[in-house]
C-alpha cells in the first residue's frame, strides 16, 4: 500500500495510479512524458466529457511483447514551480477548470497524476476559443452545432433551476390563481351544460307542437298554417337567443381568465424560456464568430426555437446592445 506524506503526495505509487499504468491511453487516460506536453486543449477535452479523466505526467506509453500497451514511469520534476504551472494552465481555460494534482513515487522516480472531473459549467474552451472533447482516446474538436446542443442542454437545466428558485415565493399565490381559474371553468362548464339541456328541451317542445299541429292541419288548414308559422318564428327566436347566450358565456370566461393572468403579471413561461435560450445562444455564437449577420440568426433561430422573426430580431438587438456595454 502506498504511504502518503500529505493529502496529495505519495512516497510510492497509489492504488489508482497502479491501475492506470496497466492501461493504454483511452477516453479516460492520457500519458505525457513531460510537463511541456500538457496543453490547455487536453484539460478542456476532459472537462467537456461526461466523466472527465486522468493525466499522468512523467509517464510514457510503451508496447509489450504481446502487442498491448501500458504506461512506463520515466519521471519528471515535481517541484512547487511545476505544480503551480499545472494549475495556471487549468485557470487559463474558460471557465476555469477545477483539477486535483497528486505527486507520486517521491521515494523513487516521481511523477504527477492530474484528475480532471467532467465539468458542471460546460462548454469549456481555451483562452484562444478552442473547444474540444475527449472522444475515442483523442481530443476531438467540437463543431458549432454540437456546441450549441451542449450549451442548450446545460442552460436548460440551469434555467429551470433558477426559474424554480425565482418562483418559489409565488407558488402559493399561483396555486390560488390556478384553483380560482379551475373553479371558474367548472362553473362555466356547468352553466353551459344547463344551457344546452334547456336548449334541447326547447327543441323537443317545438317538435311536439309541430307534430300536433301537423296532425290537425287537415281540419283547419289556413288557421293552423298561420299558427305553425307563428310558433316556428317564436321557436327560431328562442333558438337564436340560446345560441347567443352560449357564445356570451364562452366570451365571458375568456375575458375572466385573461384578467386573472394579467392581475398577477404572469408571463407565458414558454416565452420566458425561449427569450433566454435565444439571447444566450446568440451571445455565445457572436463571441465565437462575430461576422455572422442578423439575417443568419433570423433564419436559423426562427426554425430552431419556433419564435417569430420579429421576436428573434428584438432579442438579437438586445444582445448586441448588451455586448457593446460589456466591451
Amino acid at each position: 500500500m502506498a504511504s502518503k506524506r500529505n493529502k496529495n503526495e505519495y512516497k510510492t505509487i497509489s492504488k489508482k495510479s497502479r491501475s492506470l499504468l496497466k492501461q493504454s491511453e483511452n477516453c479516460d487516460l492520457e500519458y505525457k512524458e513531460s510537463l511541456n506536453g500538457l496543453k490547455p486543449e487536453l484539460l478542456v477535452a476532459f472537462a467537456n466529457s461526461e466523466k472527465g479523466g486522468s493525466i499522468l505526467i512523467g509517464v510514457k506509453e510503451k508496447s509489450l511483447s504481446n502487442g498491448r500497451q501500458r504506461g512506463e514511469i520515466i519521471g519528471c520534476k515535481v517541484r512547487d514551480k511545476e505544480k503551480q504551472a499545472i494549475f495556471n494552465i487549468a485557470e487559463s481555460c474558460i471557465p476555469h477548470i477545477n483539477i486535483e494534482v497528486f505527486i507520486e513515487n517521491t521515494n523513487a522516480t516521481p511523477f504527477f497524476r492530474i484528475e480532471v472531473p467532467g465539468g458542471d459549467k460546460k462548454p469549456y474552451s481555451t483562452s484562444s476559443g478552442i473547444y474540444k472533447i475527449r472522444w475515442d482516446g483523442r481530443n476531438k474538436a467540437i463543431l458549432p452545432k454540437d456546441l450549441l446542443n451542449m450549451f442548450m442542454e446545460l442552460e436548460s437545466q440551469r434555467f429551470f433551476q433558477r426559474f424554480k428558485e425565482a418562483t418559489k415565493d409565488m407558488e402559493e399565490e399561483f396555486l390560488k390563481t390556478q384553483n380560482s381559474i379551475e373553479q371558474k371553468l367548472s362553473e362555466v362548464k356547468k352553466a353551459v351544460s344547463e344551457e344546452i339541456e334547456d336548449f334541447q328541451d326547447l327543441l323537443d317542445d317545438i317538435d311536439e307542437k309541430i307534430e300536433a299541429m301537423l296532425s290537425e292541419i287537415q281540419e283547419s288548414p289556413i288557421g293552423l298554417i298561420e299558427e305553425l308559422f307563428d310558433l316556428s318564428s317564436c321557436g327560431l327566436d328562442a333558438i337564436v337567443s340560446k345560441g347567443e347566450n352560449i357564445e356570451s358565456w364562452i366570451a365571458s370566461i375568456e375575458v375572466k381568465t385573461d384578467l386573472l393572468l394579467n392581475k398577477f403579471g404572469i408571463e407565458d413561461p414558454h416565452i420566458t424560456r425561449t427569450r433566454y435560450y435565444v439571447k444566450e445562444s446568440a451571445k455565445h455564437l457572436l463571441k465565437m464568430d462575430p461576422i455572422l449577420n442578423k439575417d443568419y440568426y433570423l433564419e436559423n433561430f426562427t426554425k430552431c426555437f419556433g419564435a417569430t422573426e420579429e421576436q428573434i430580431g428584438l432579442w438579437y438587438d438586445e444582445v448586441i446592445s448588451e455586448l457593446e456595454k460589456e466591451s
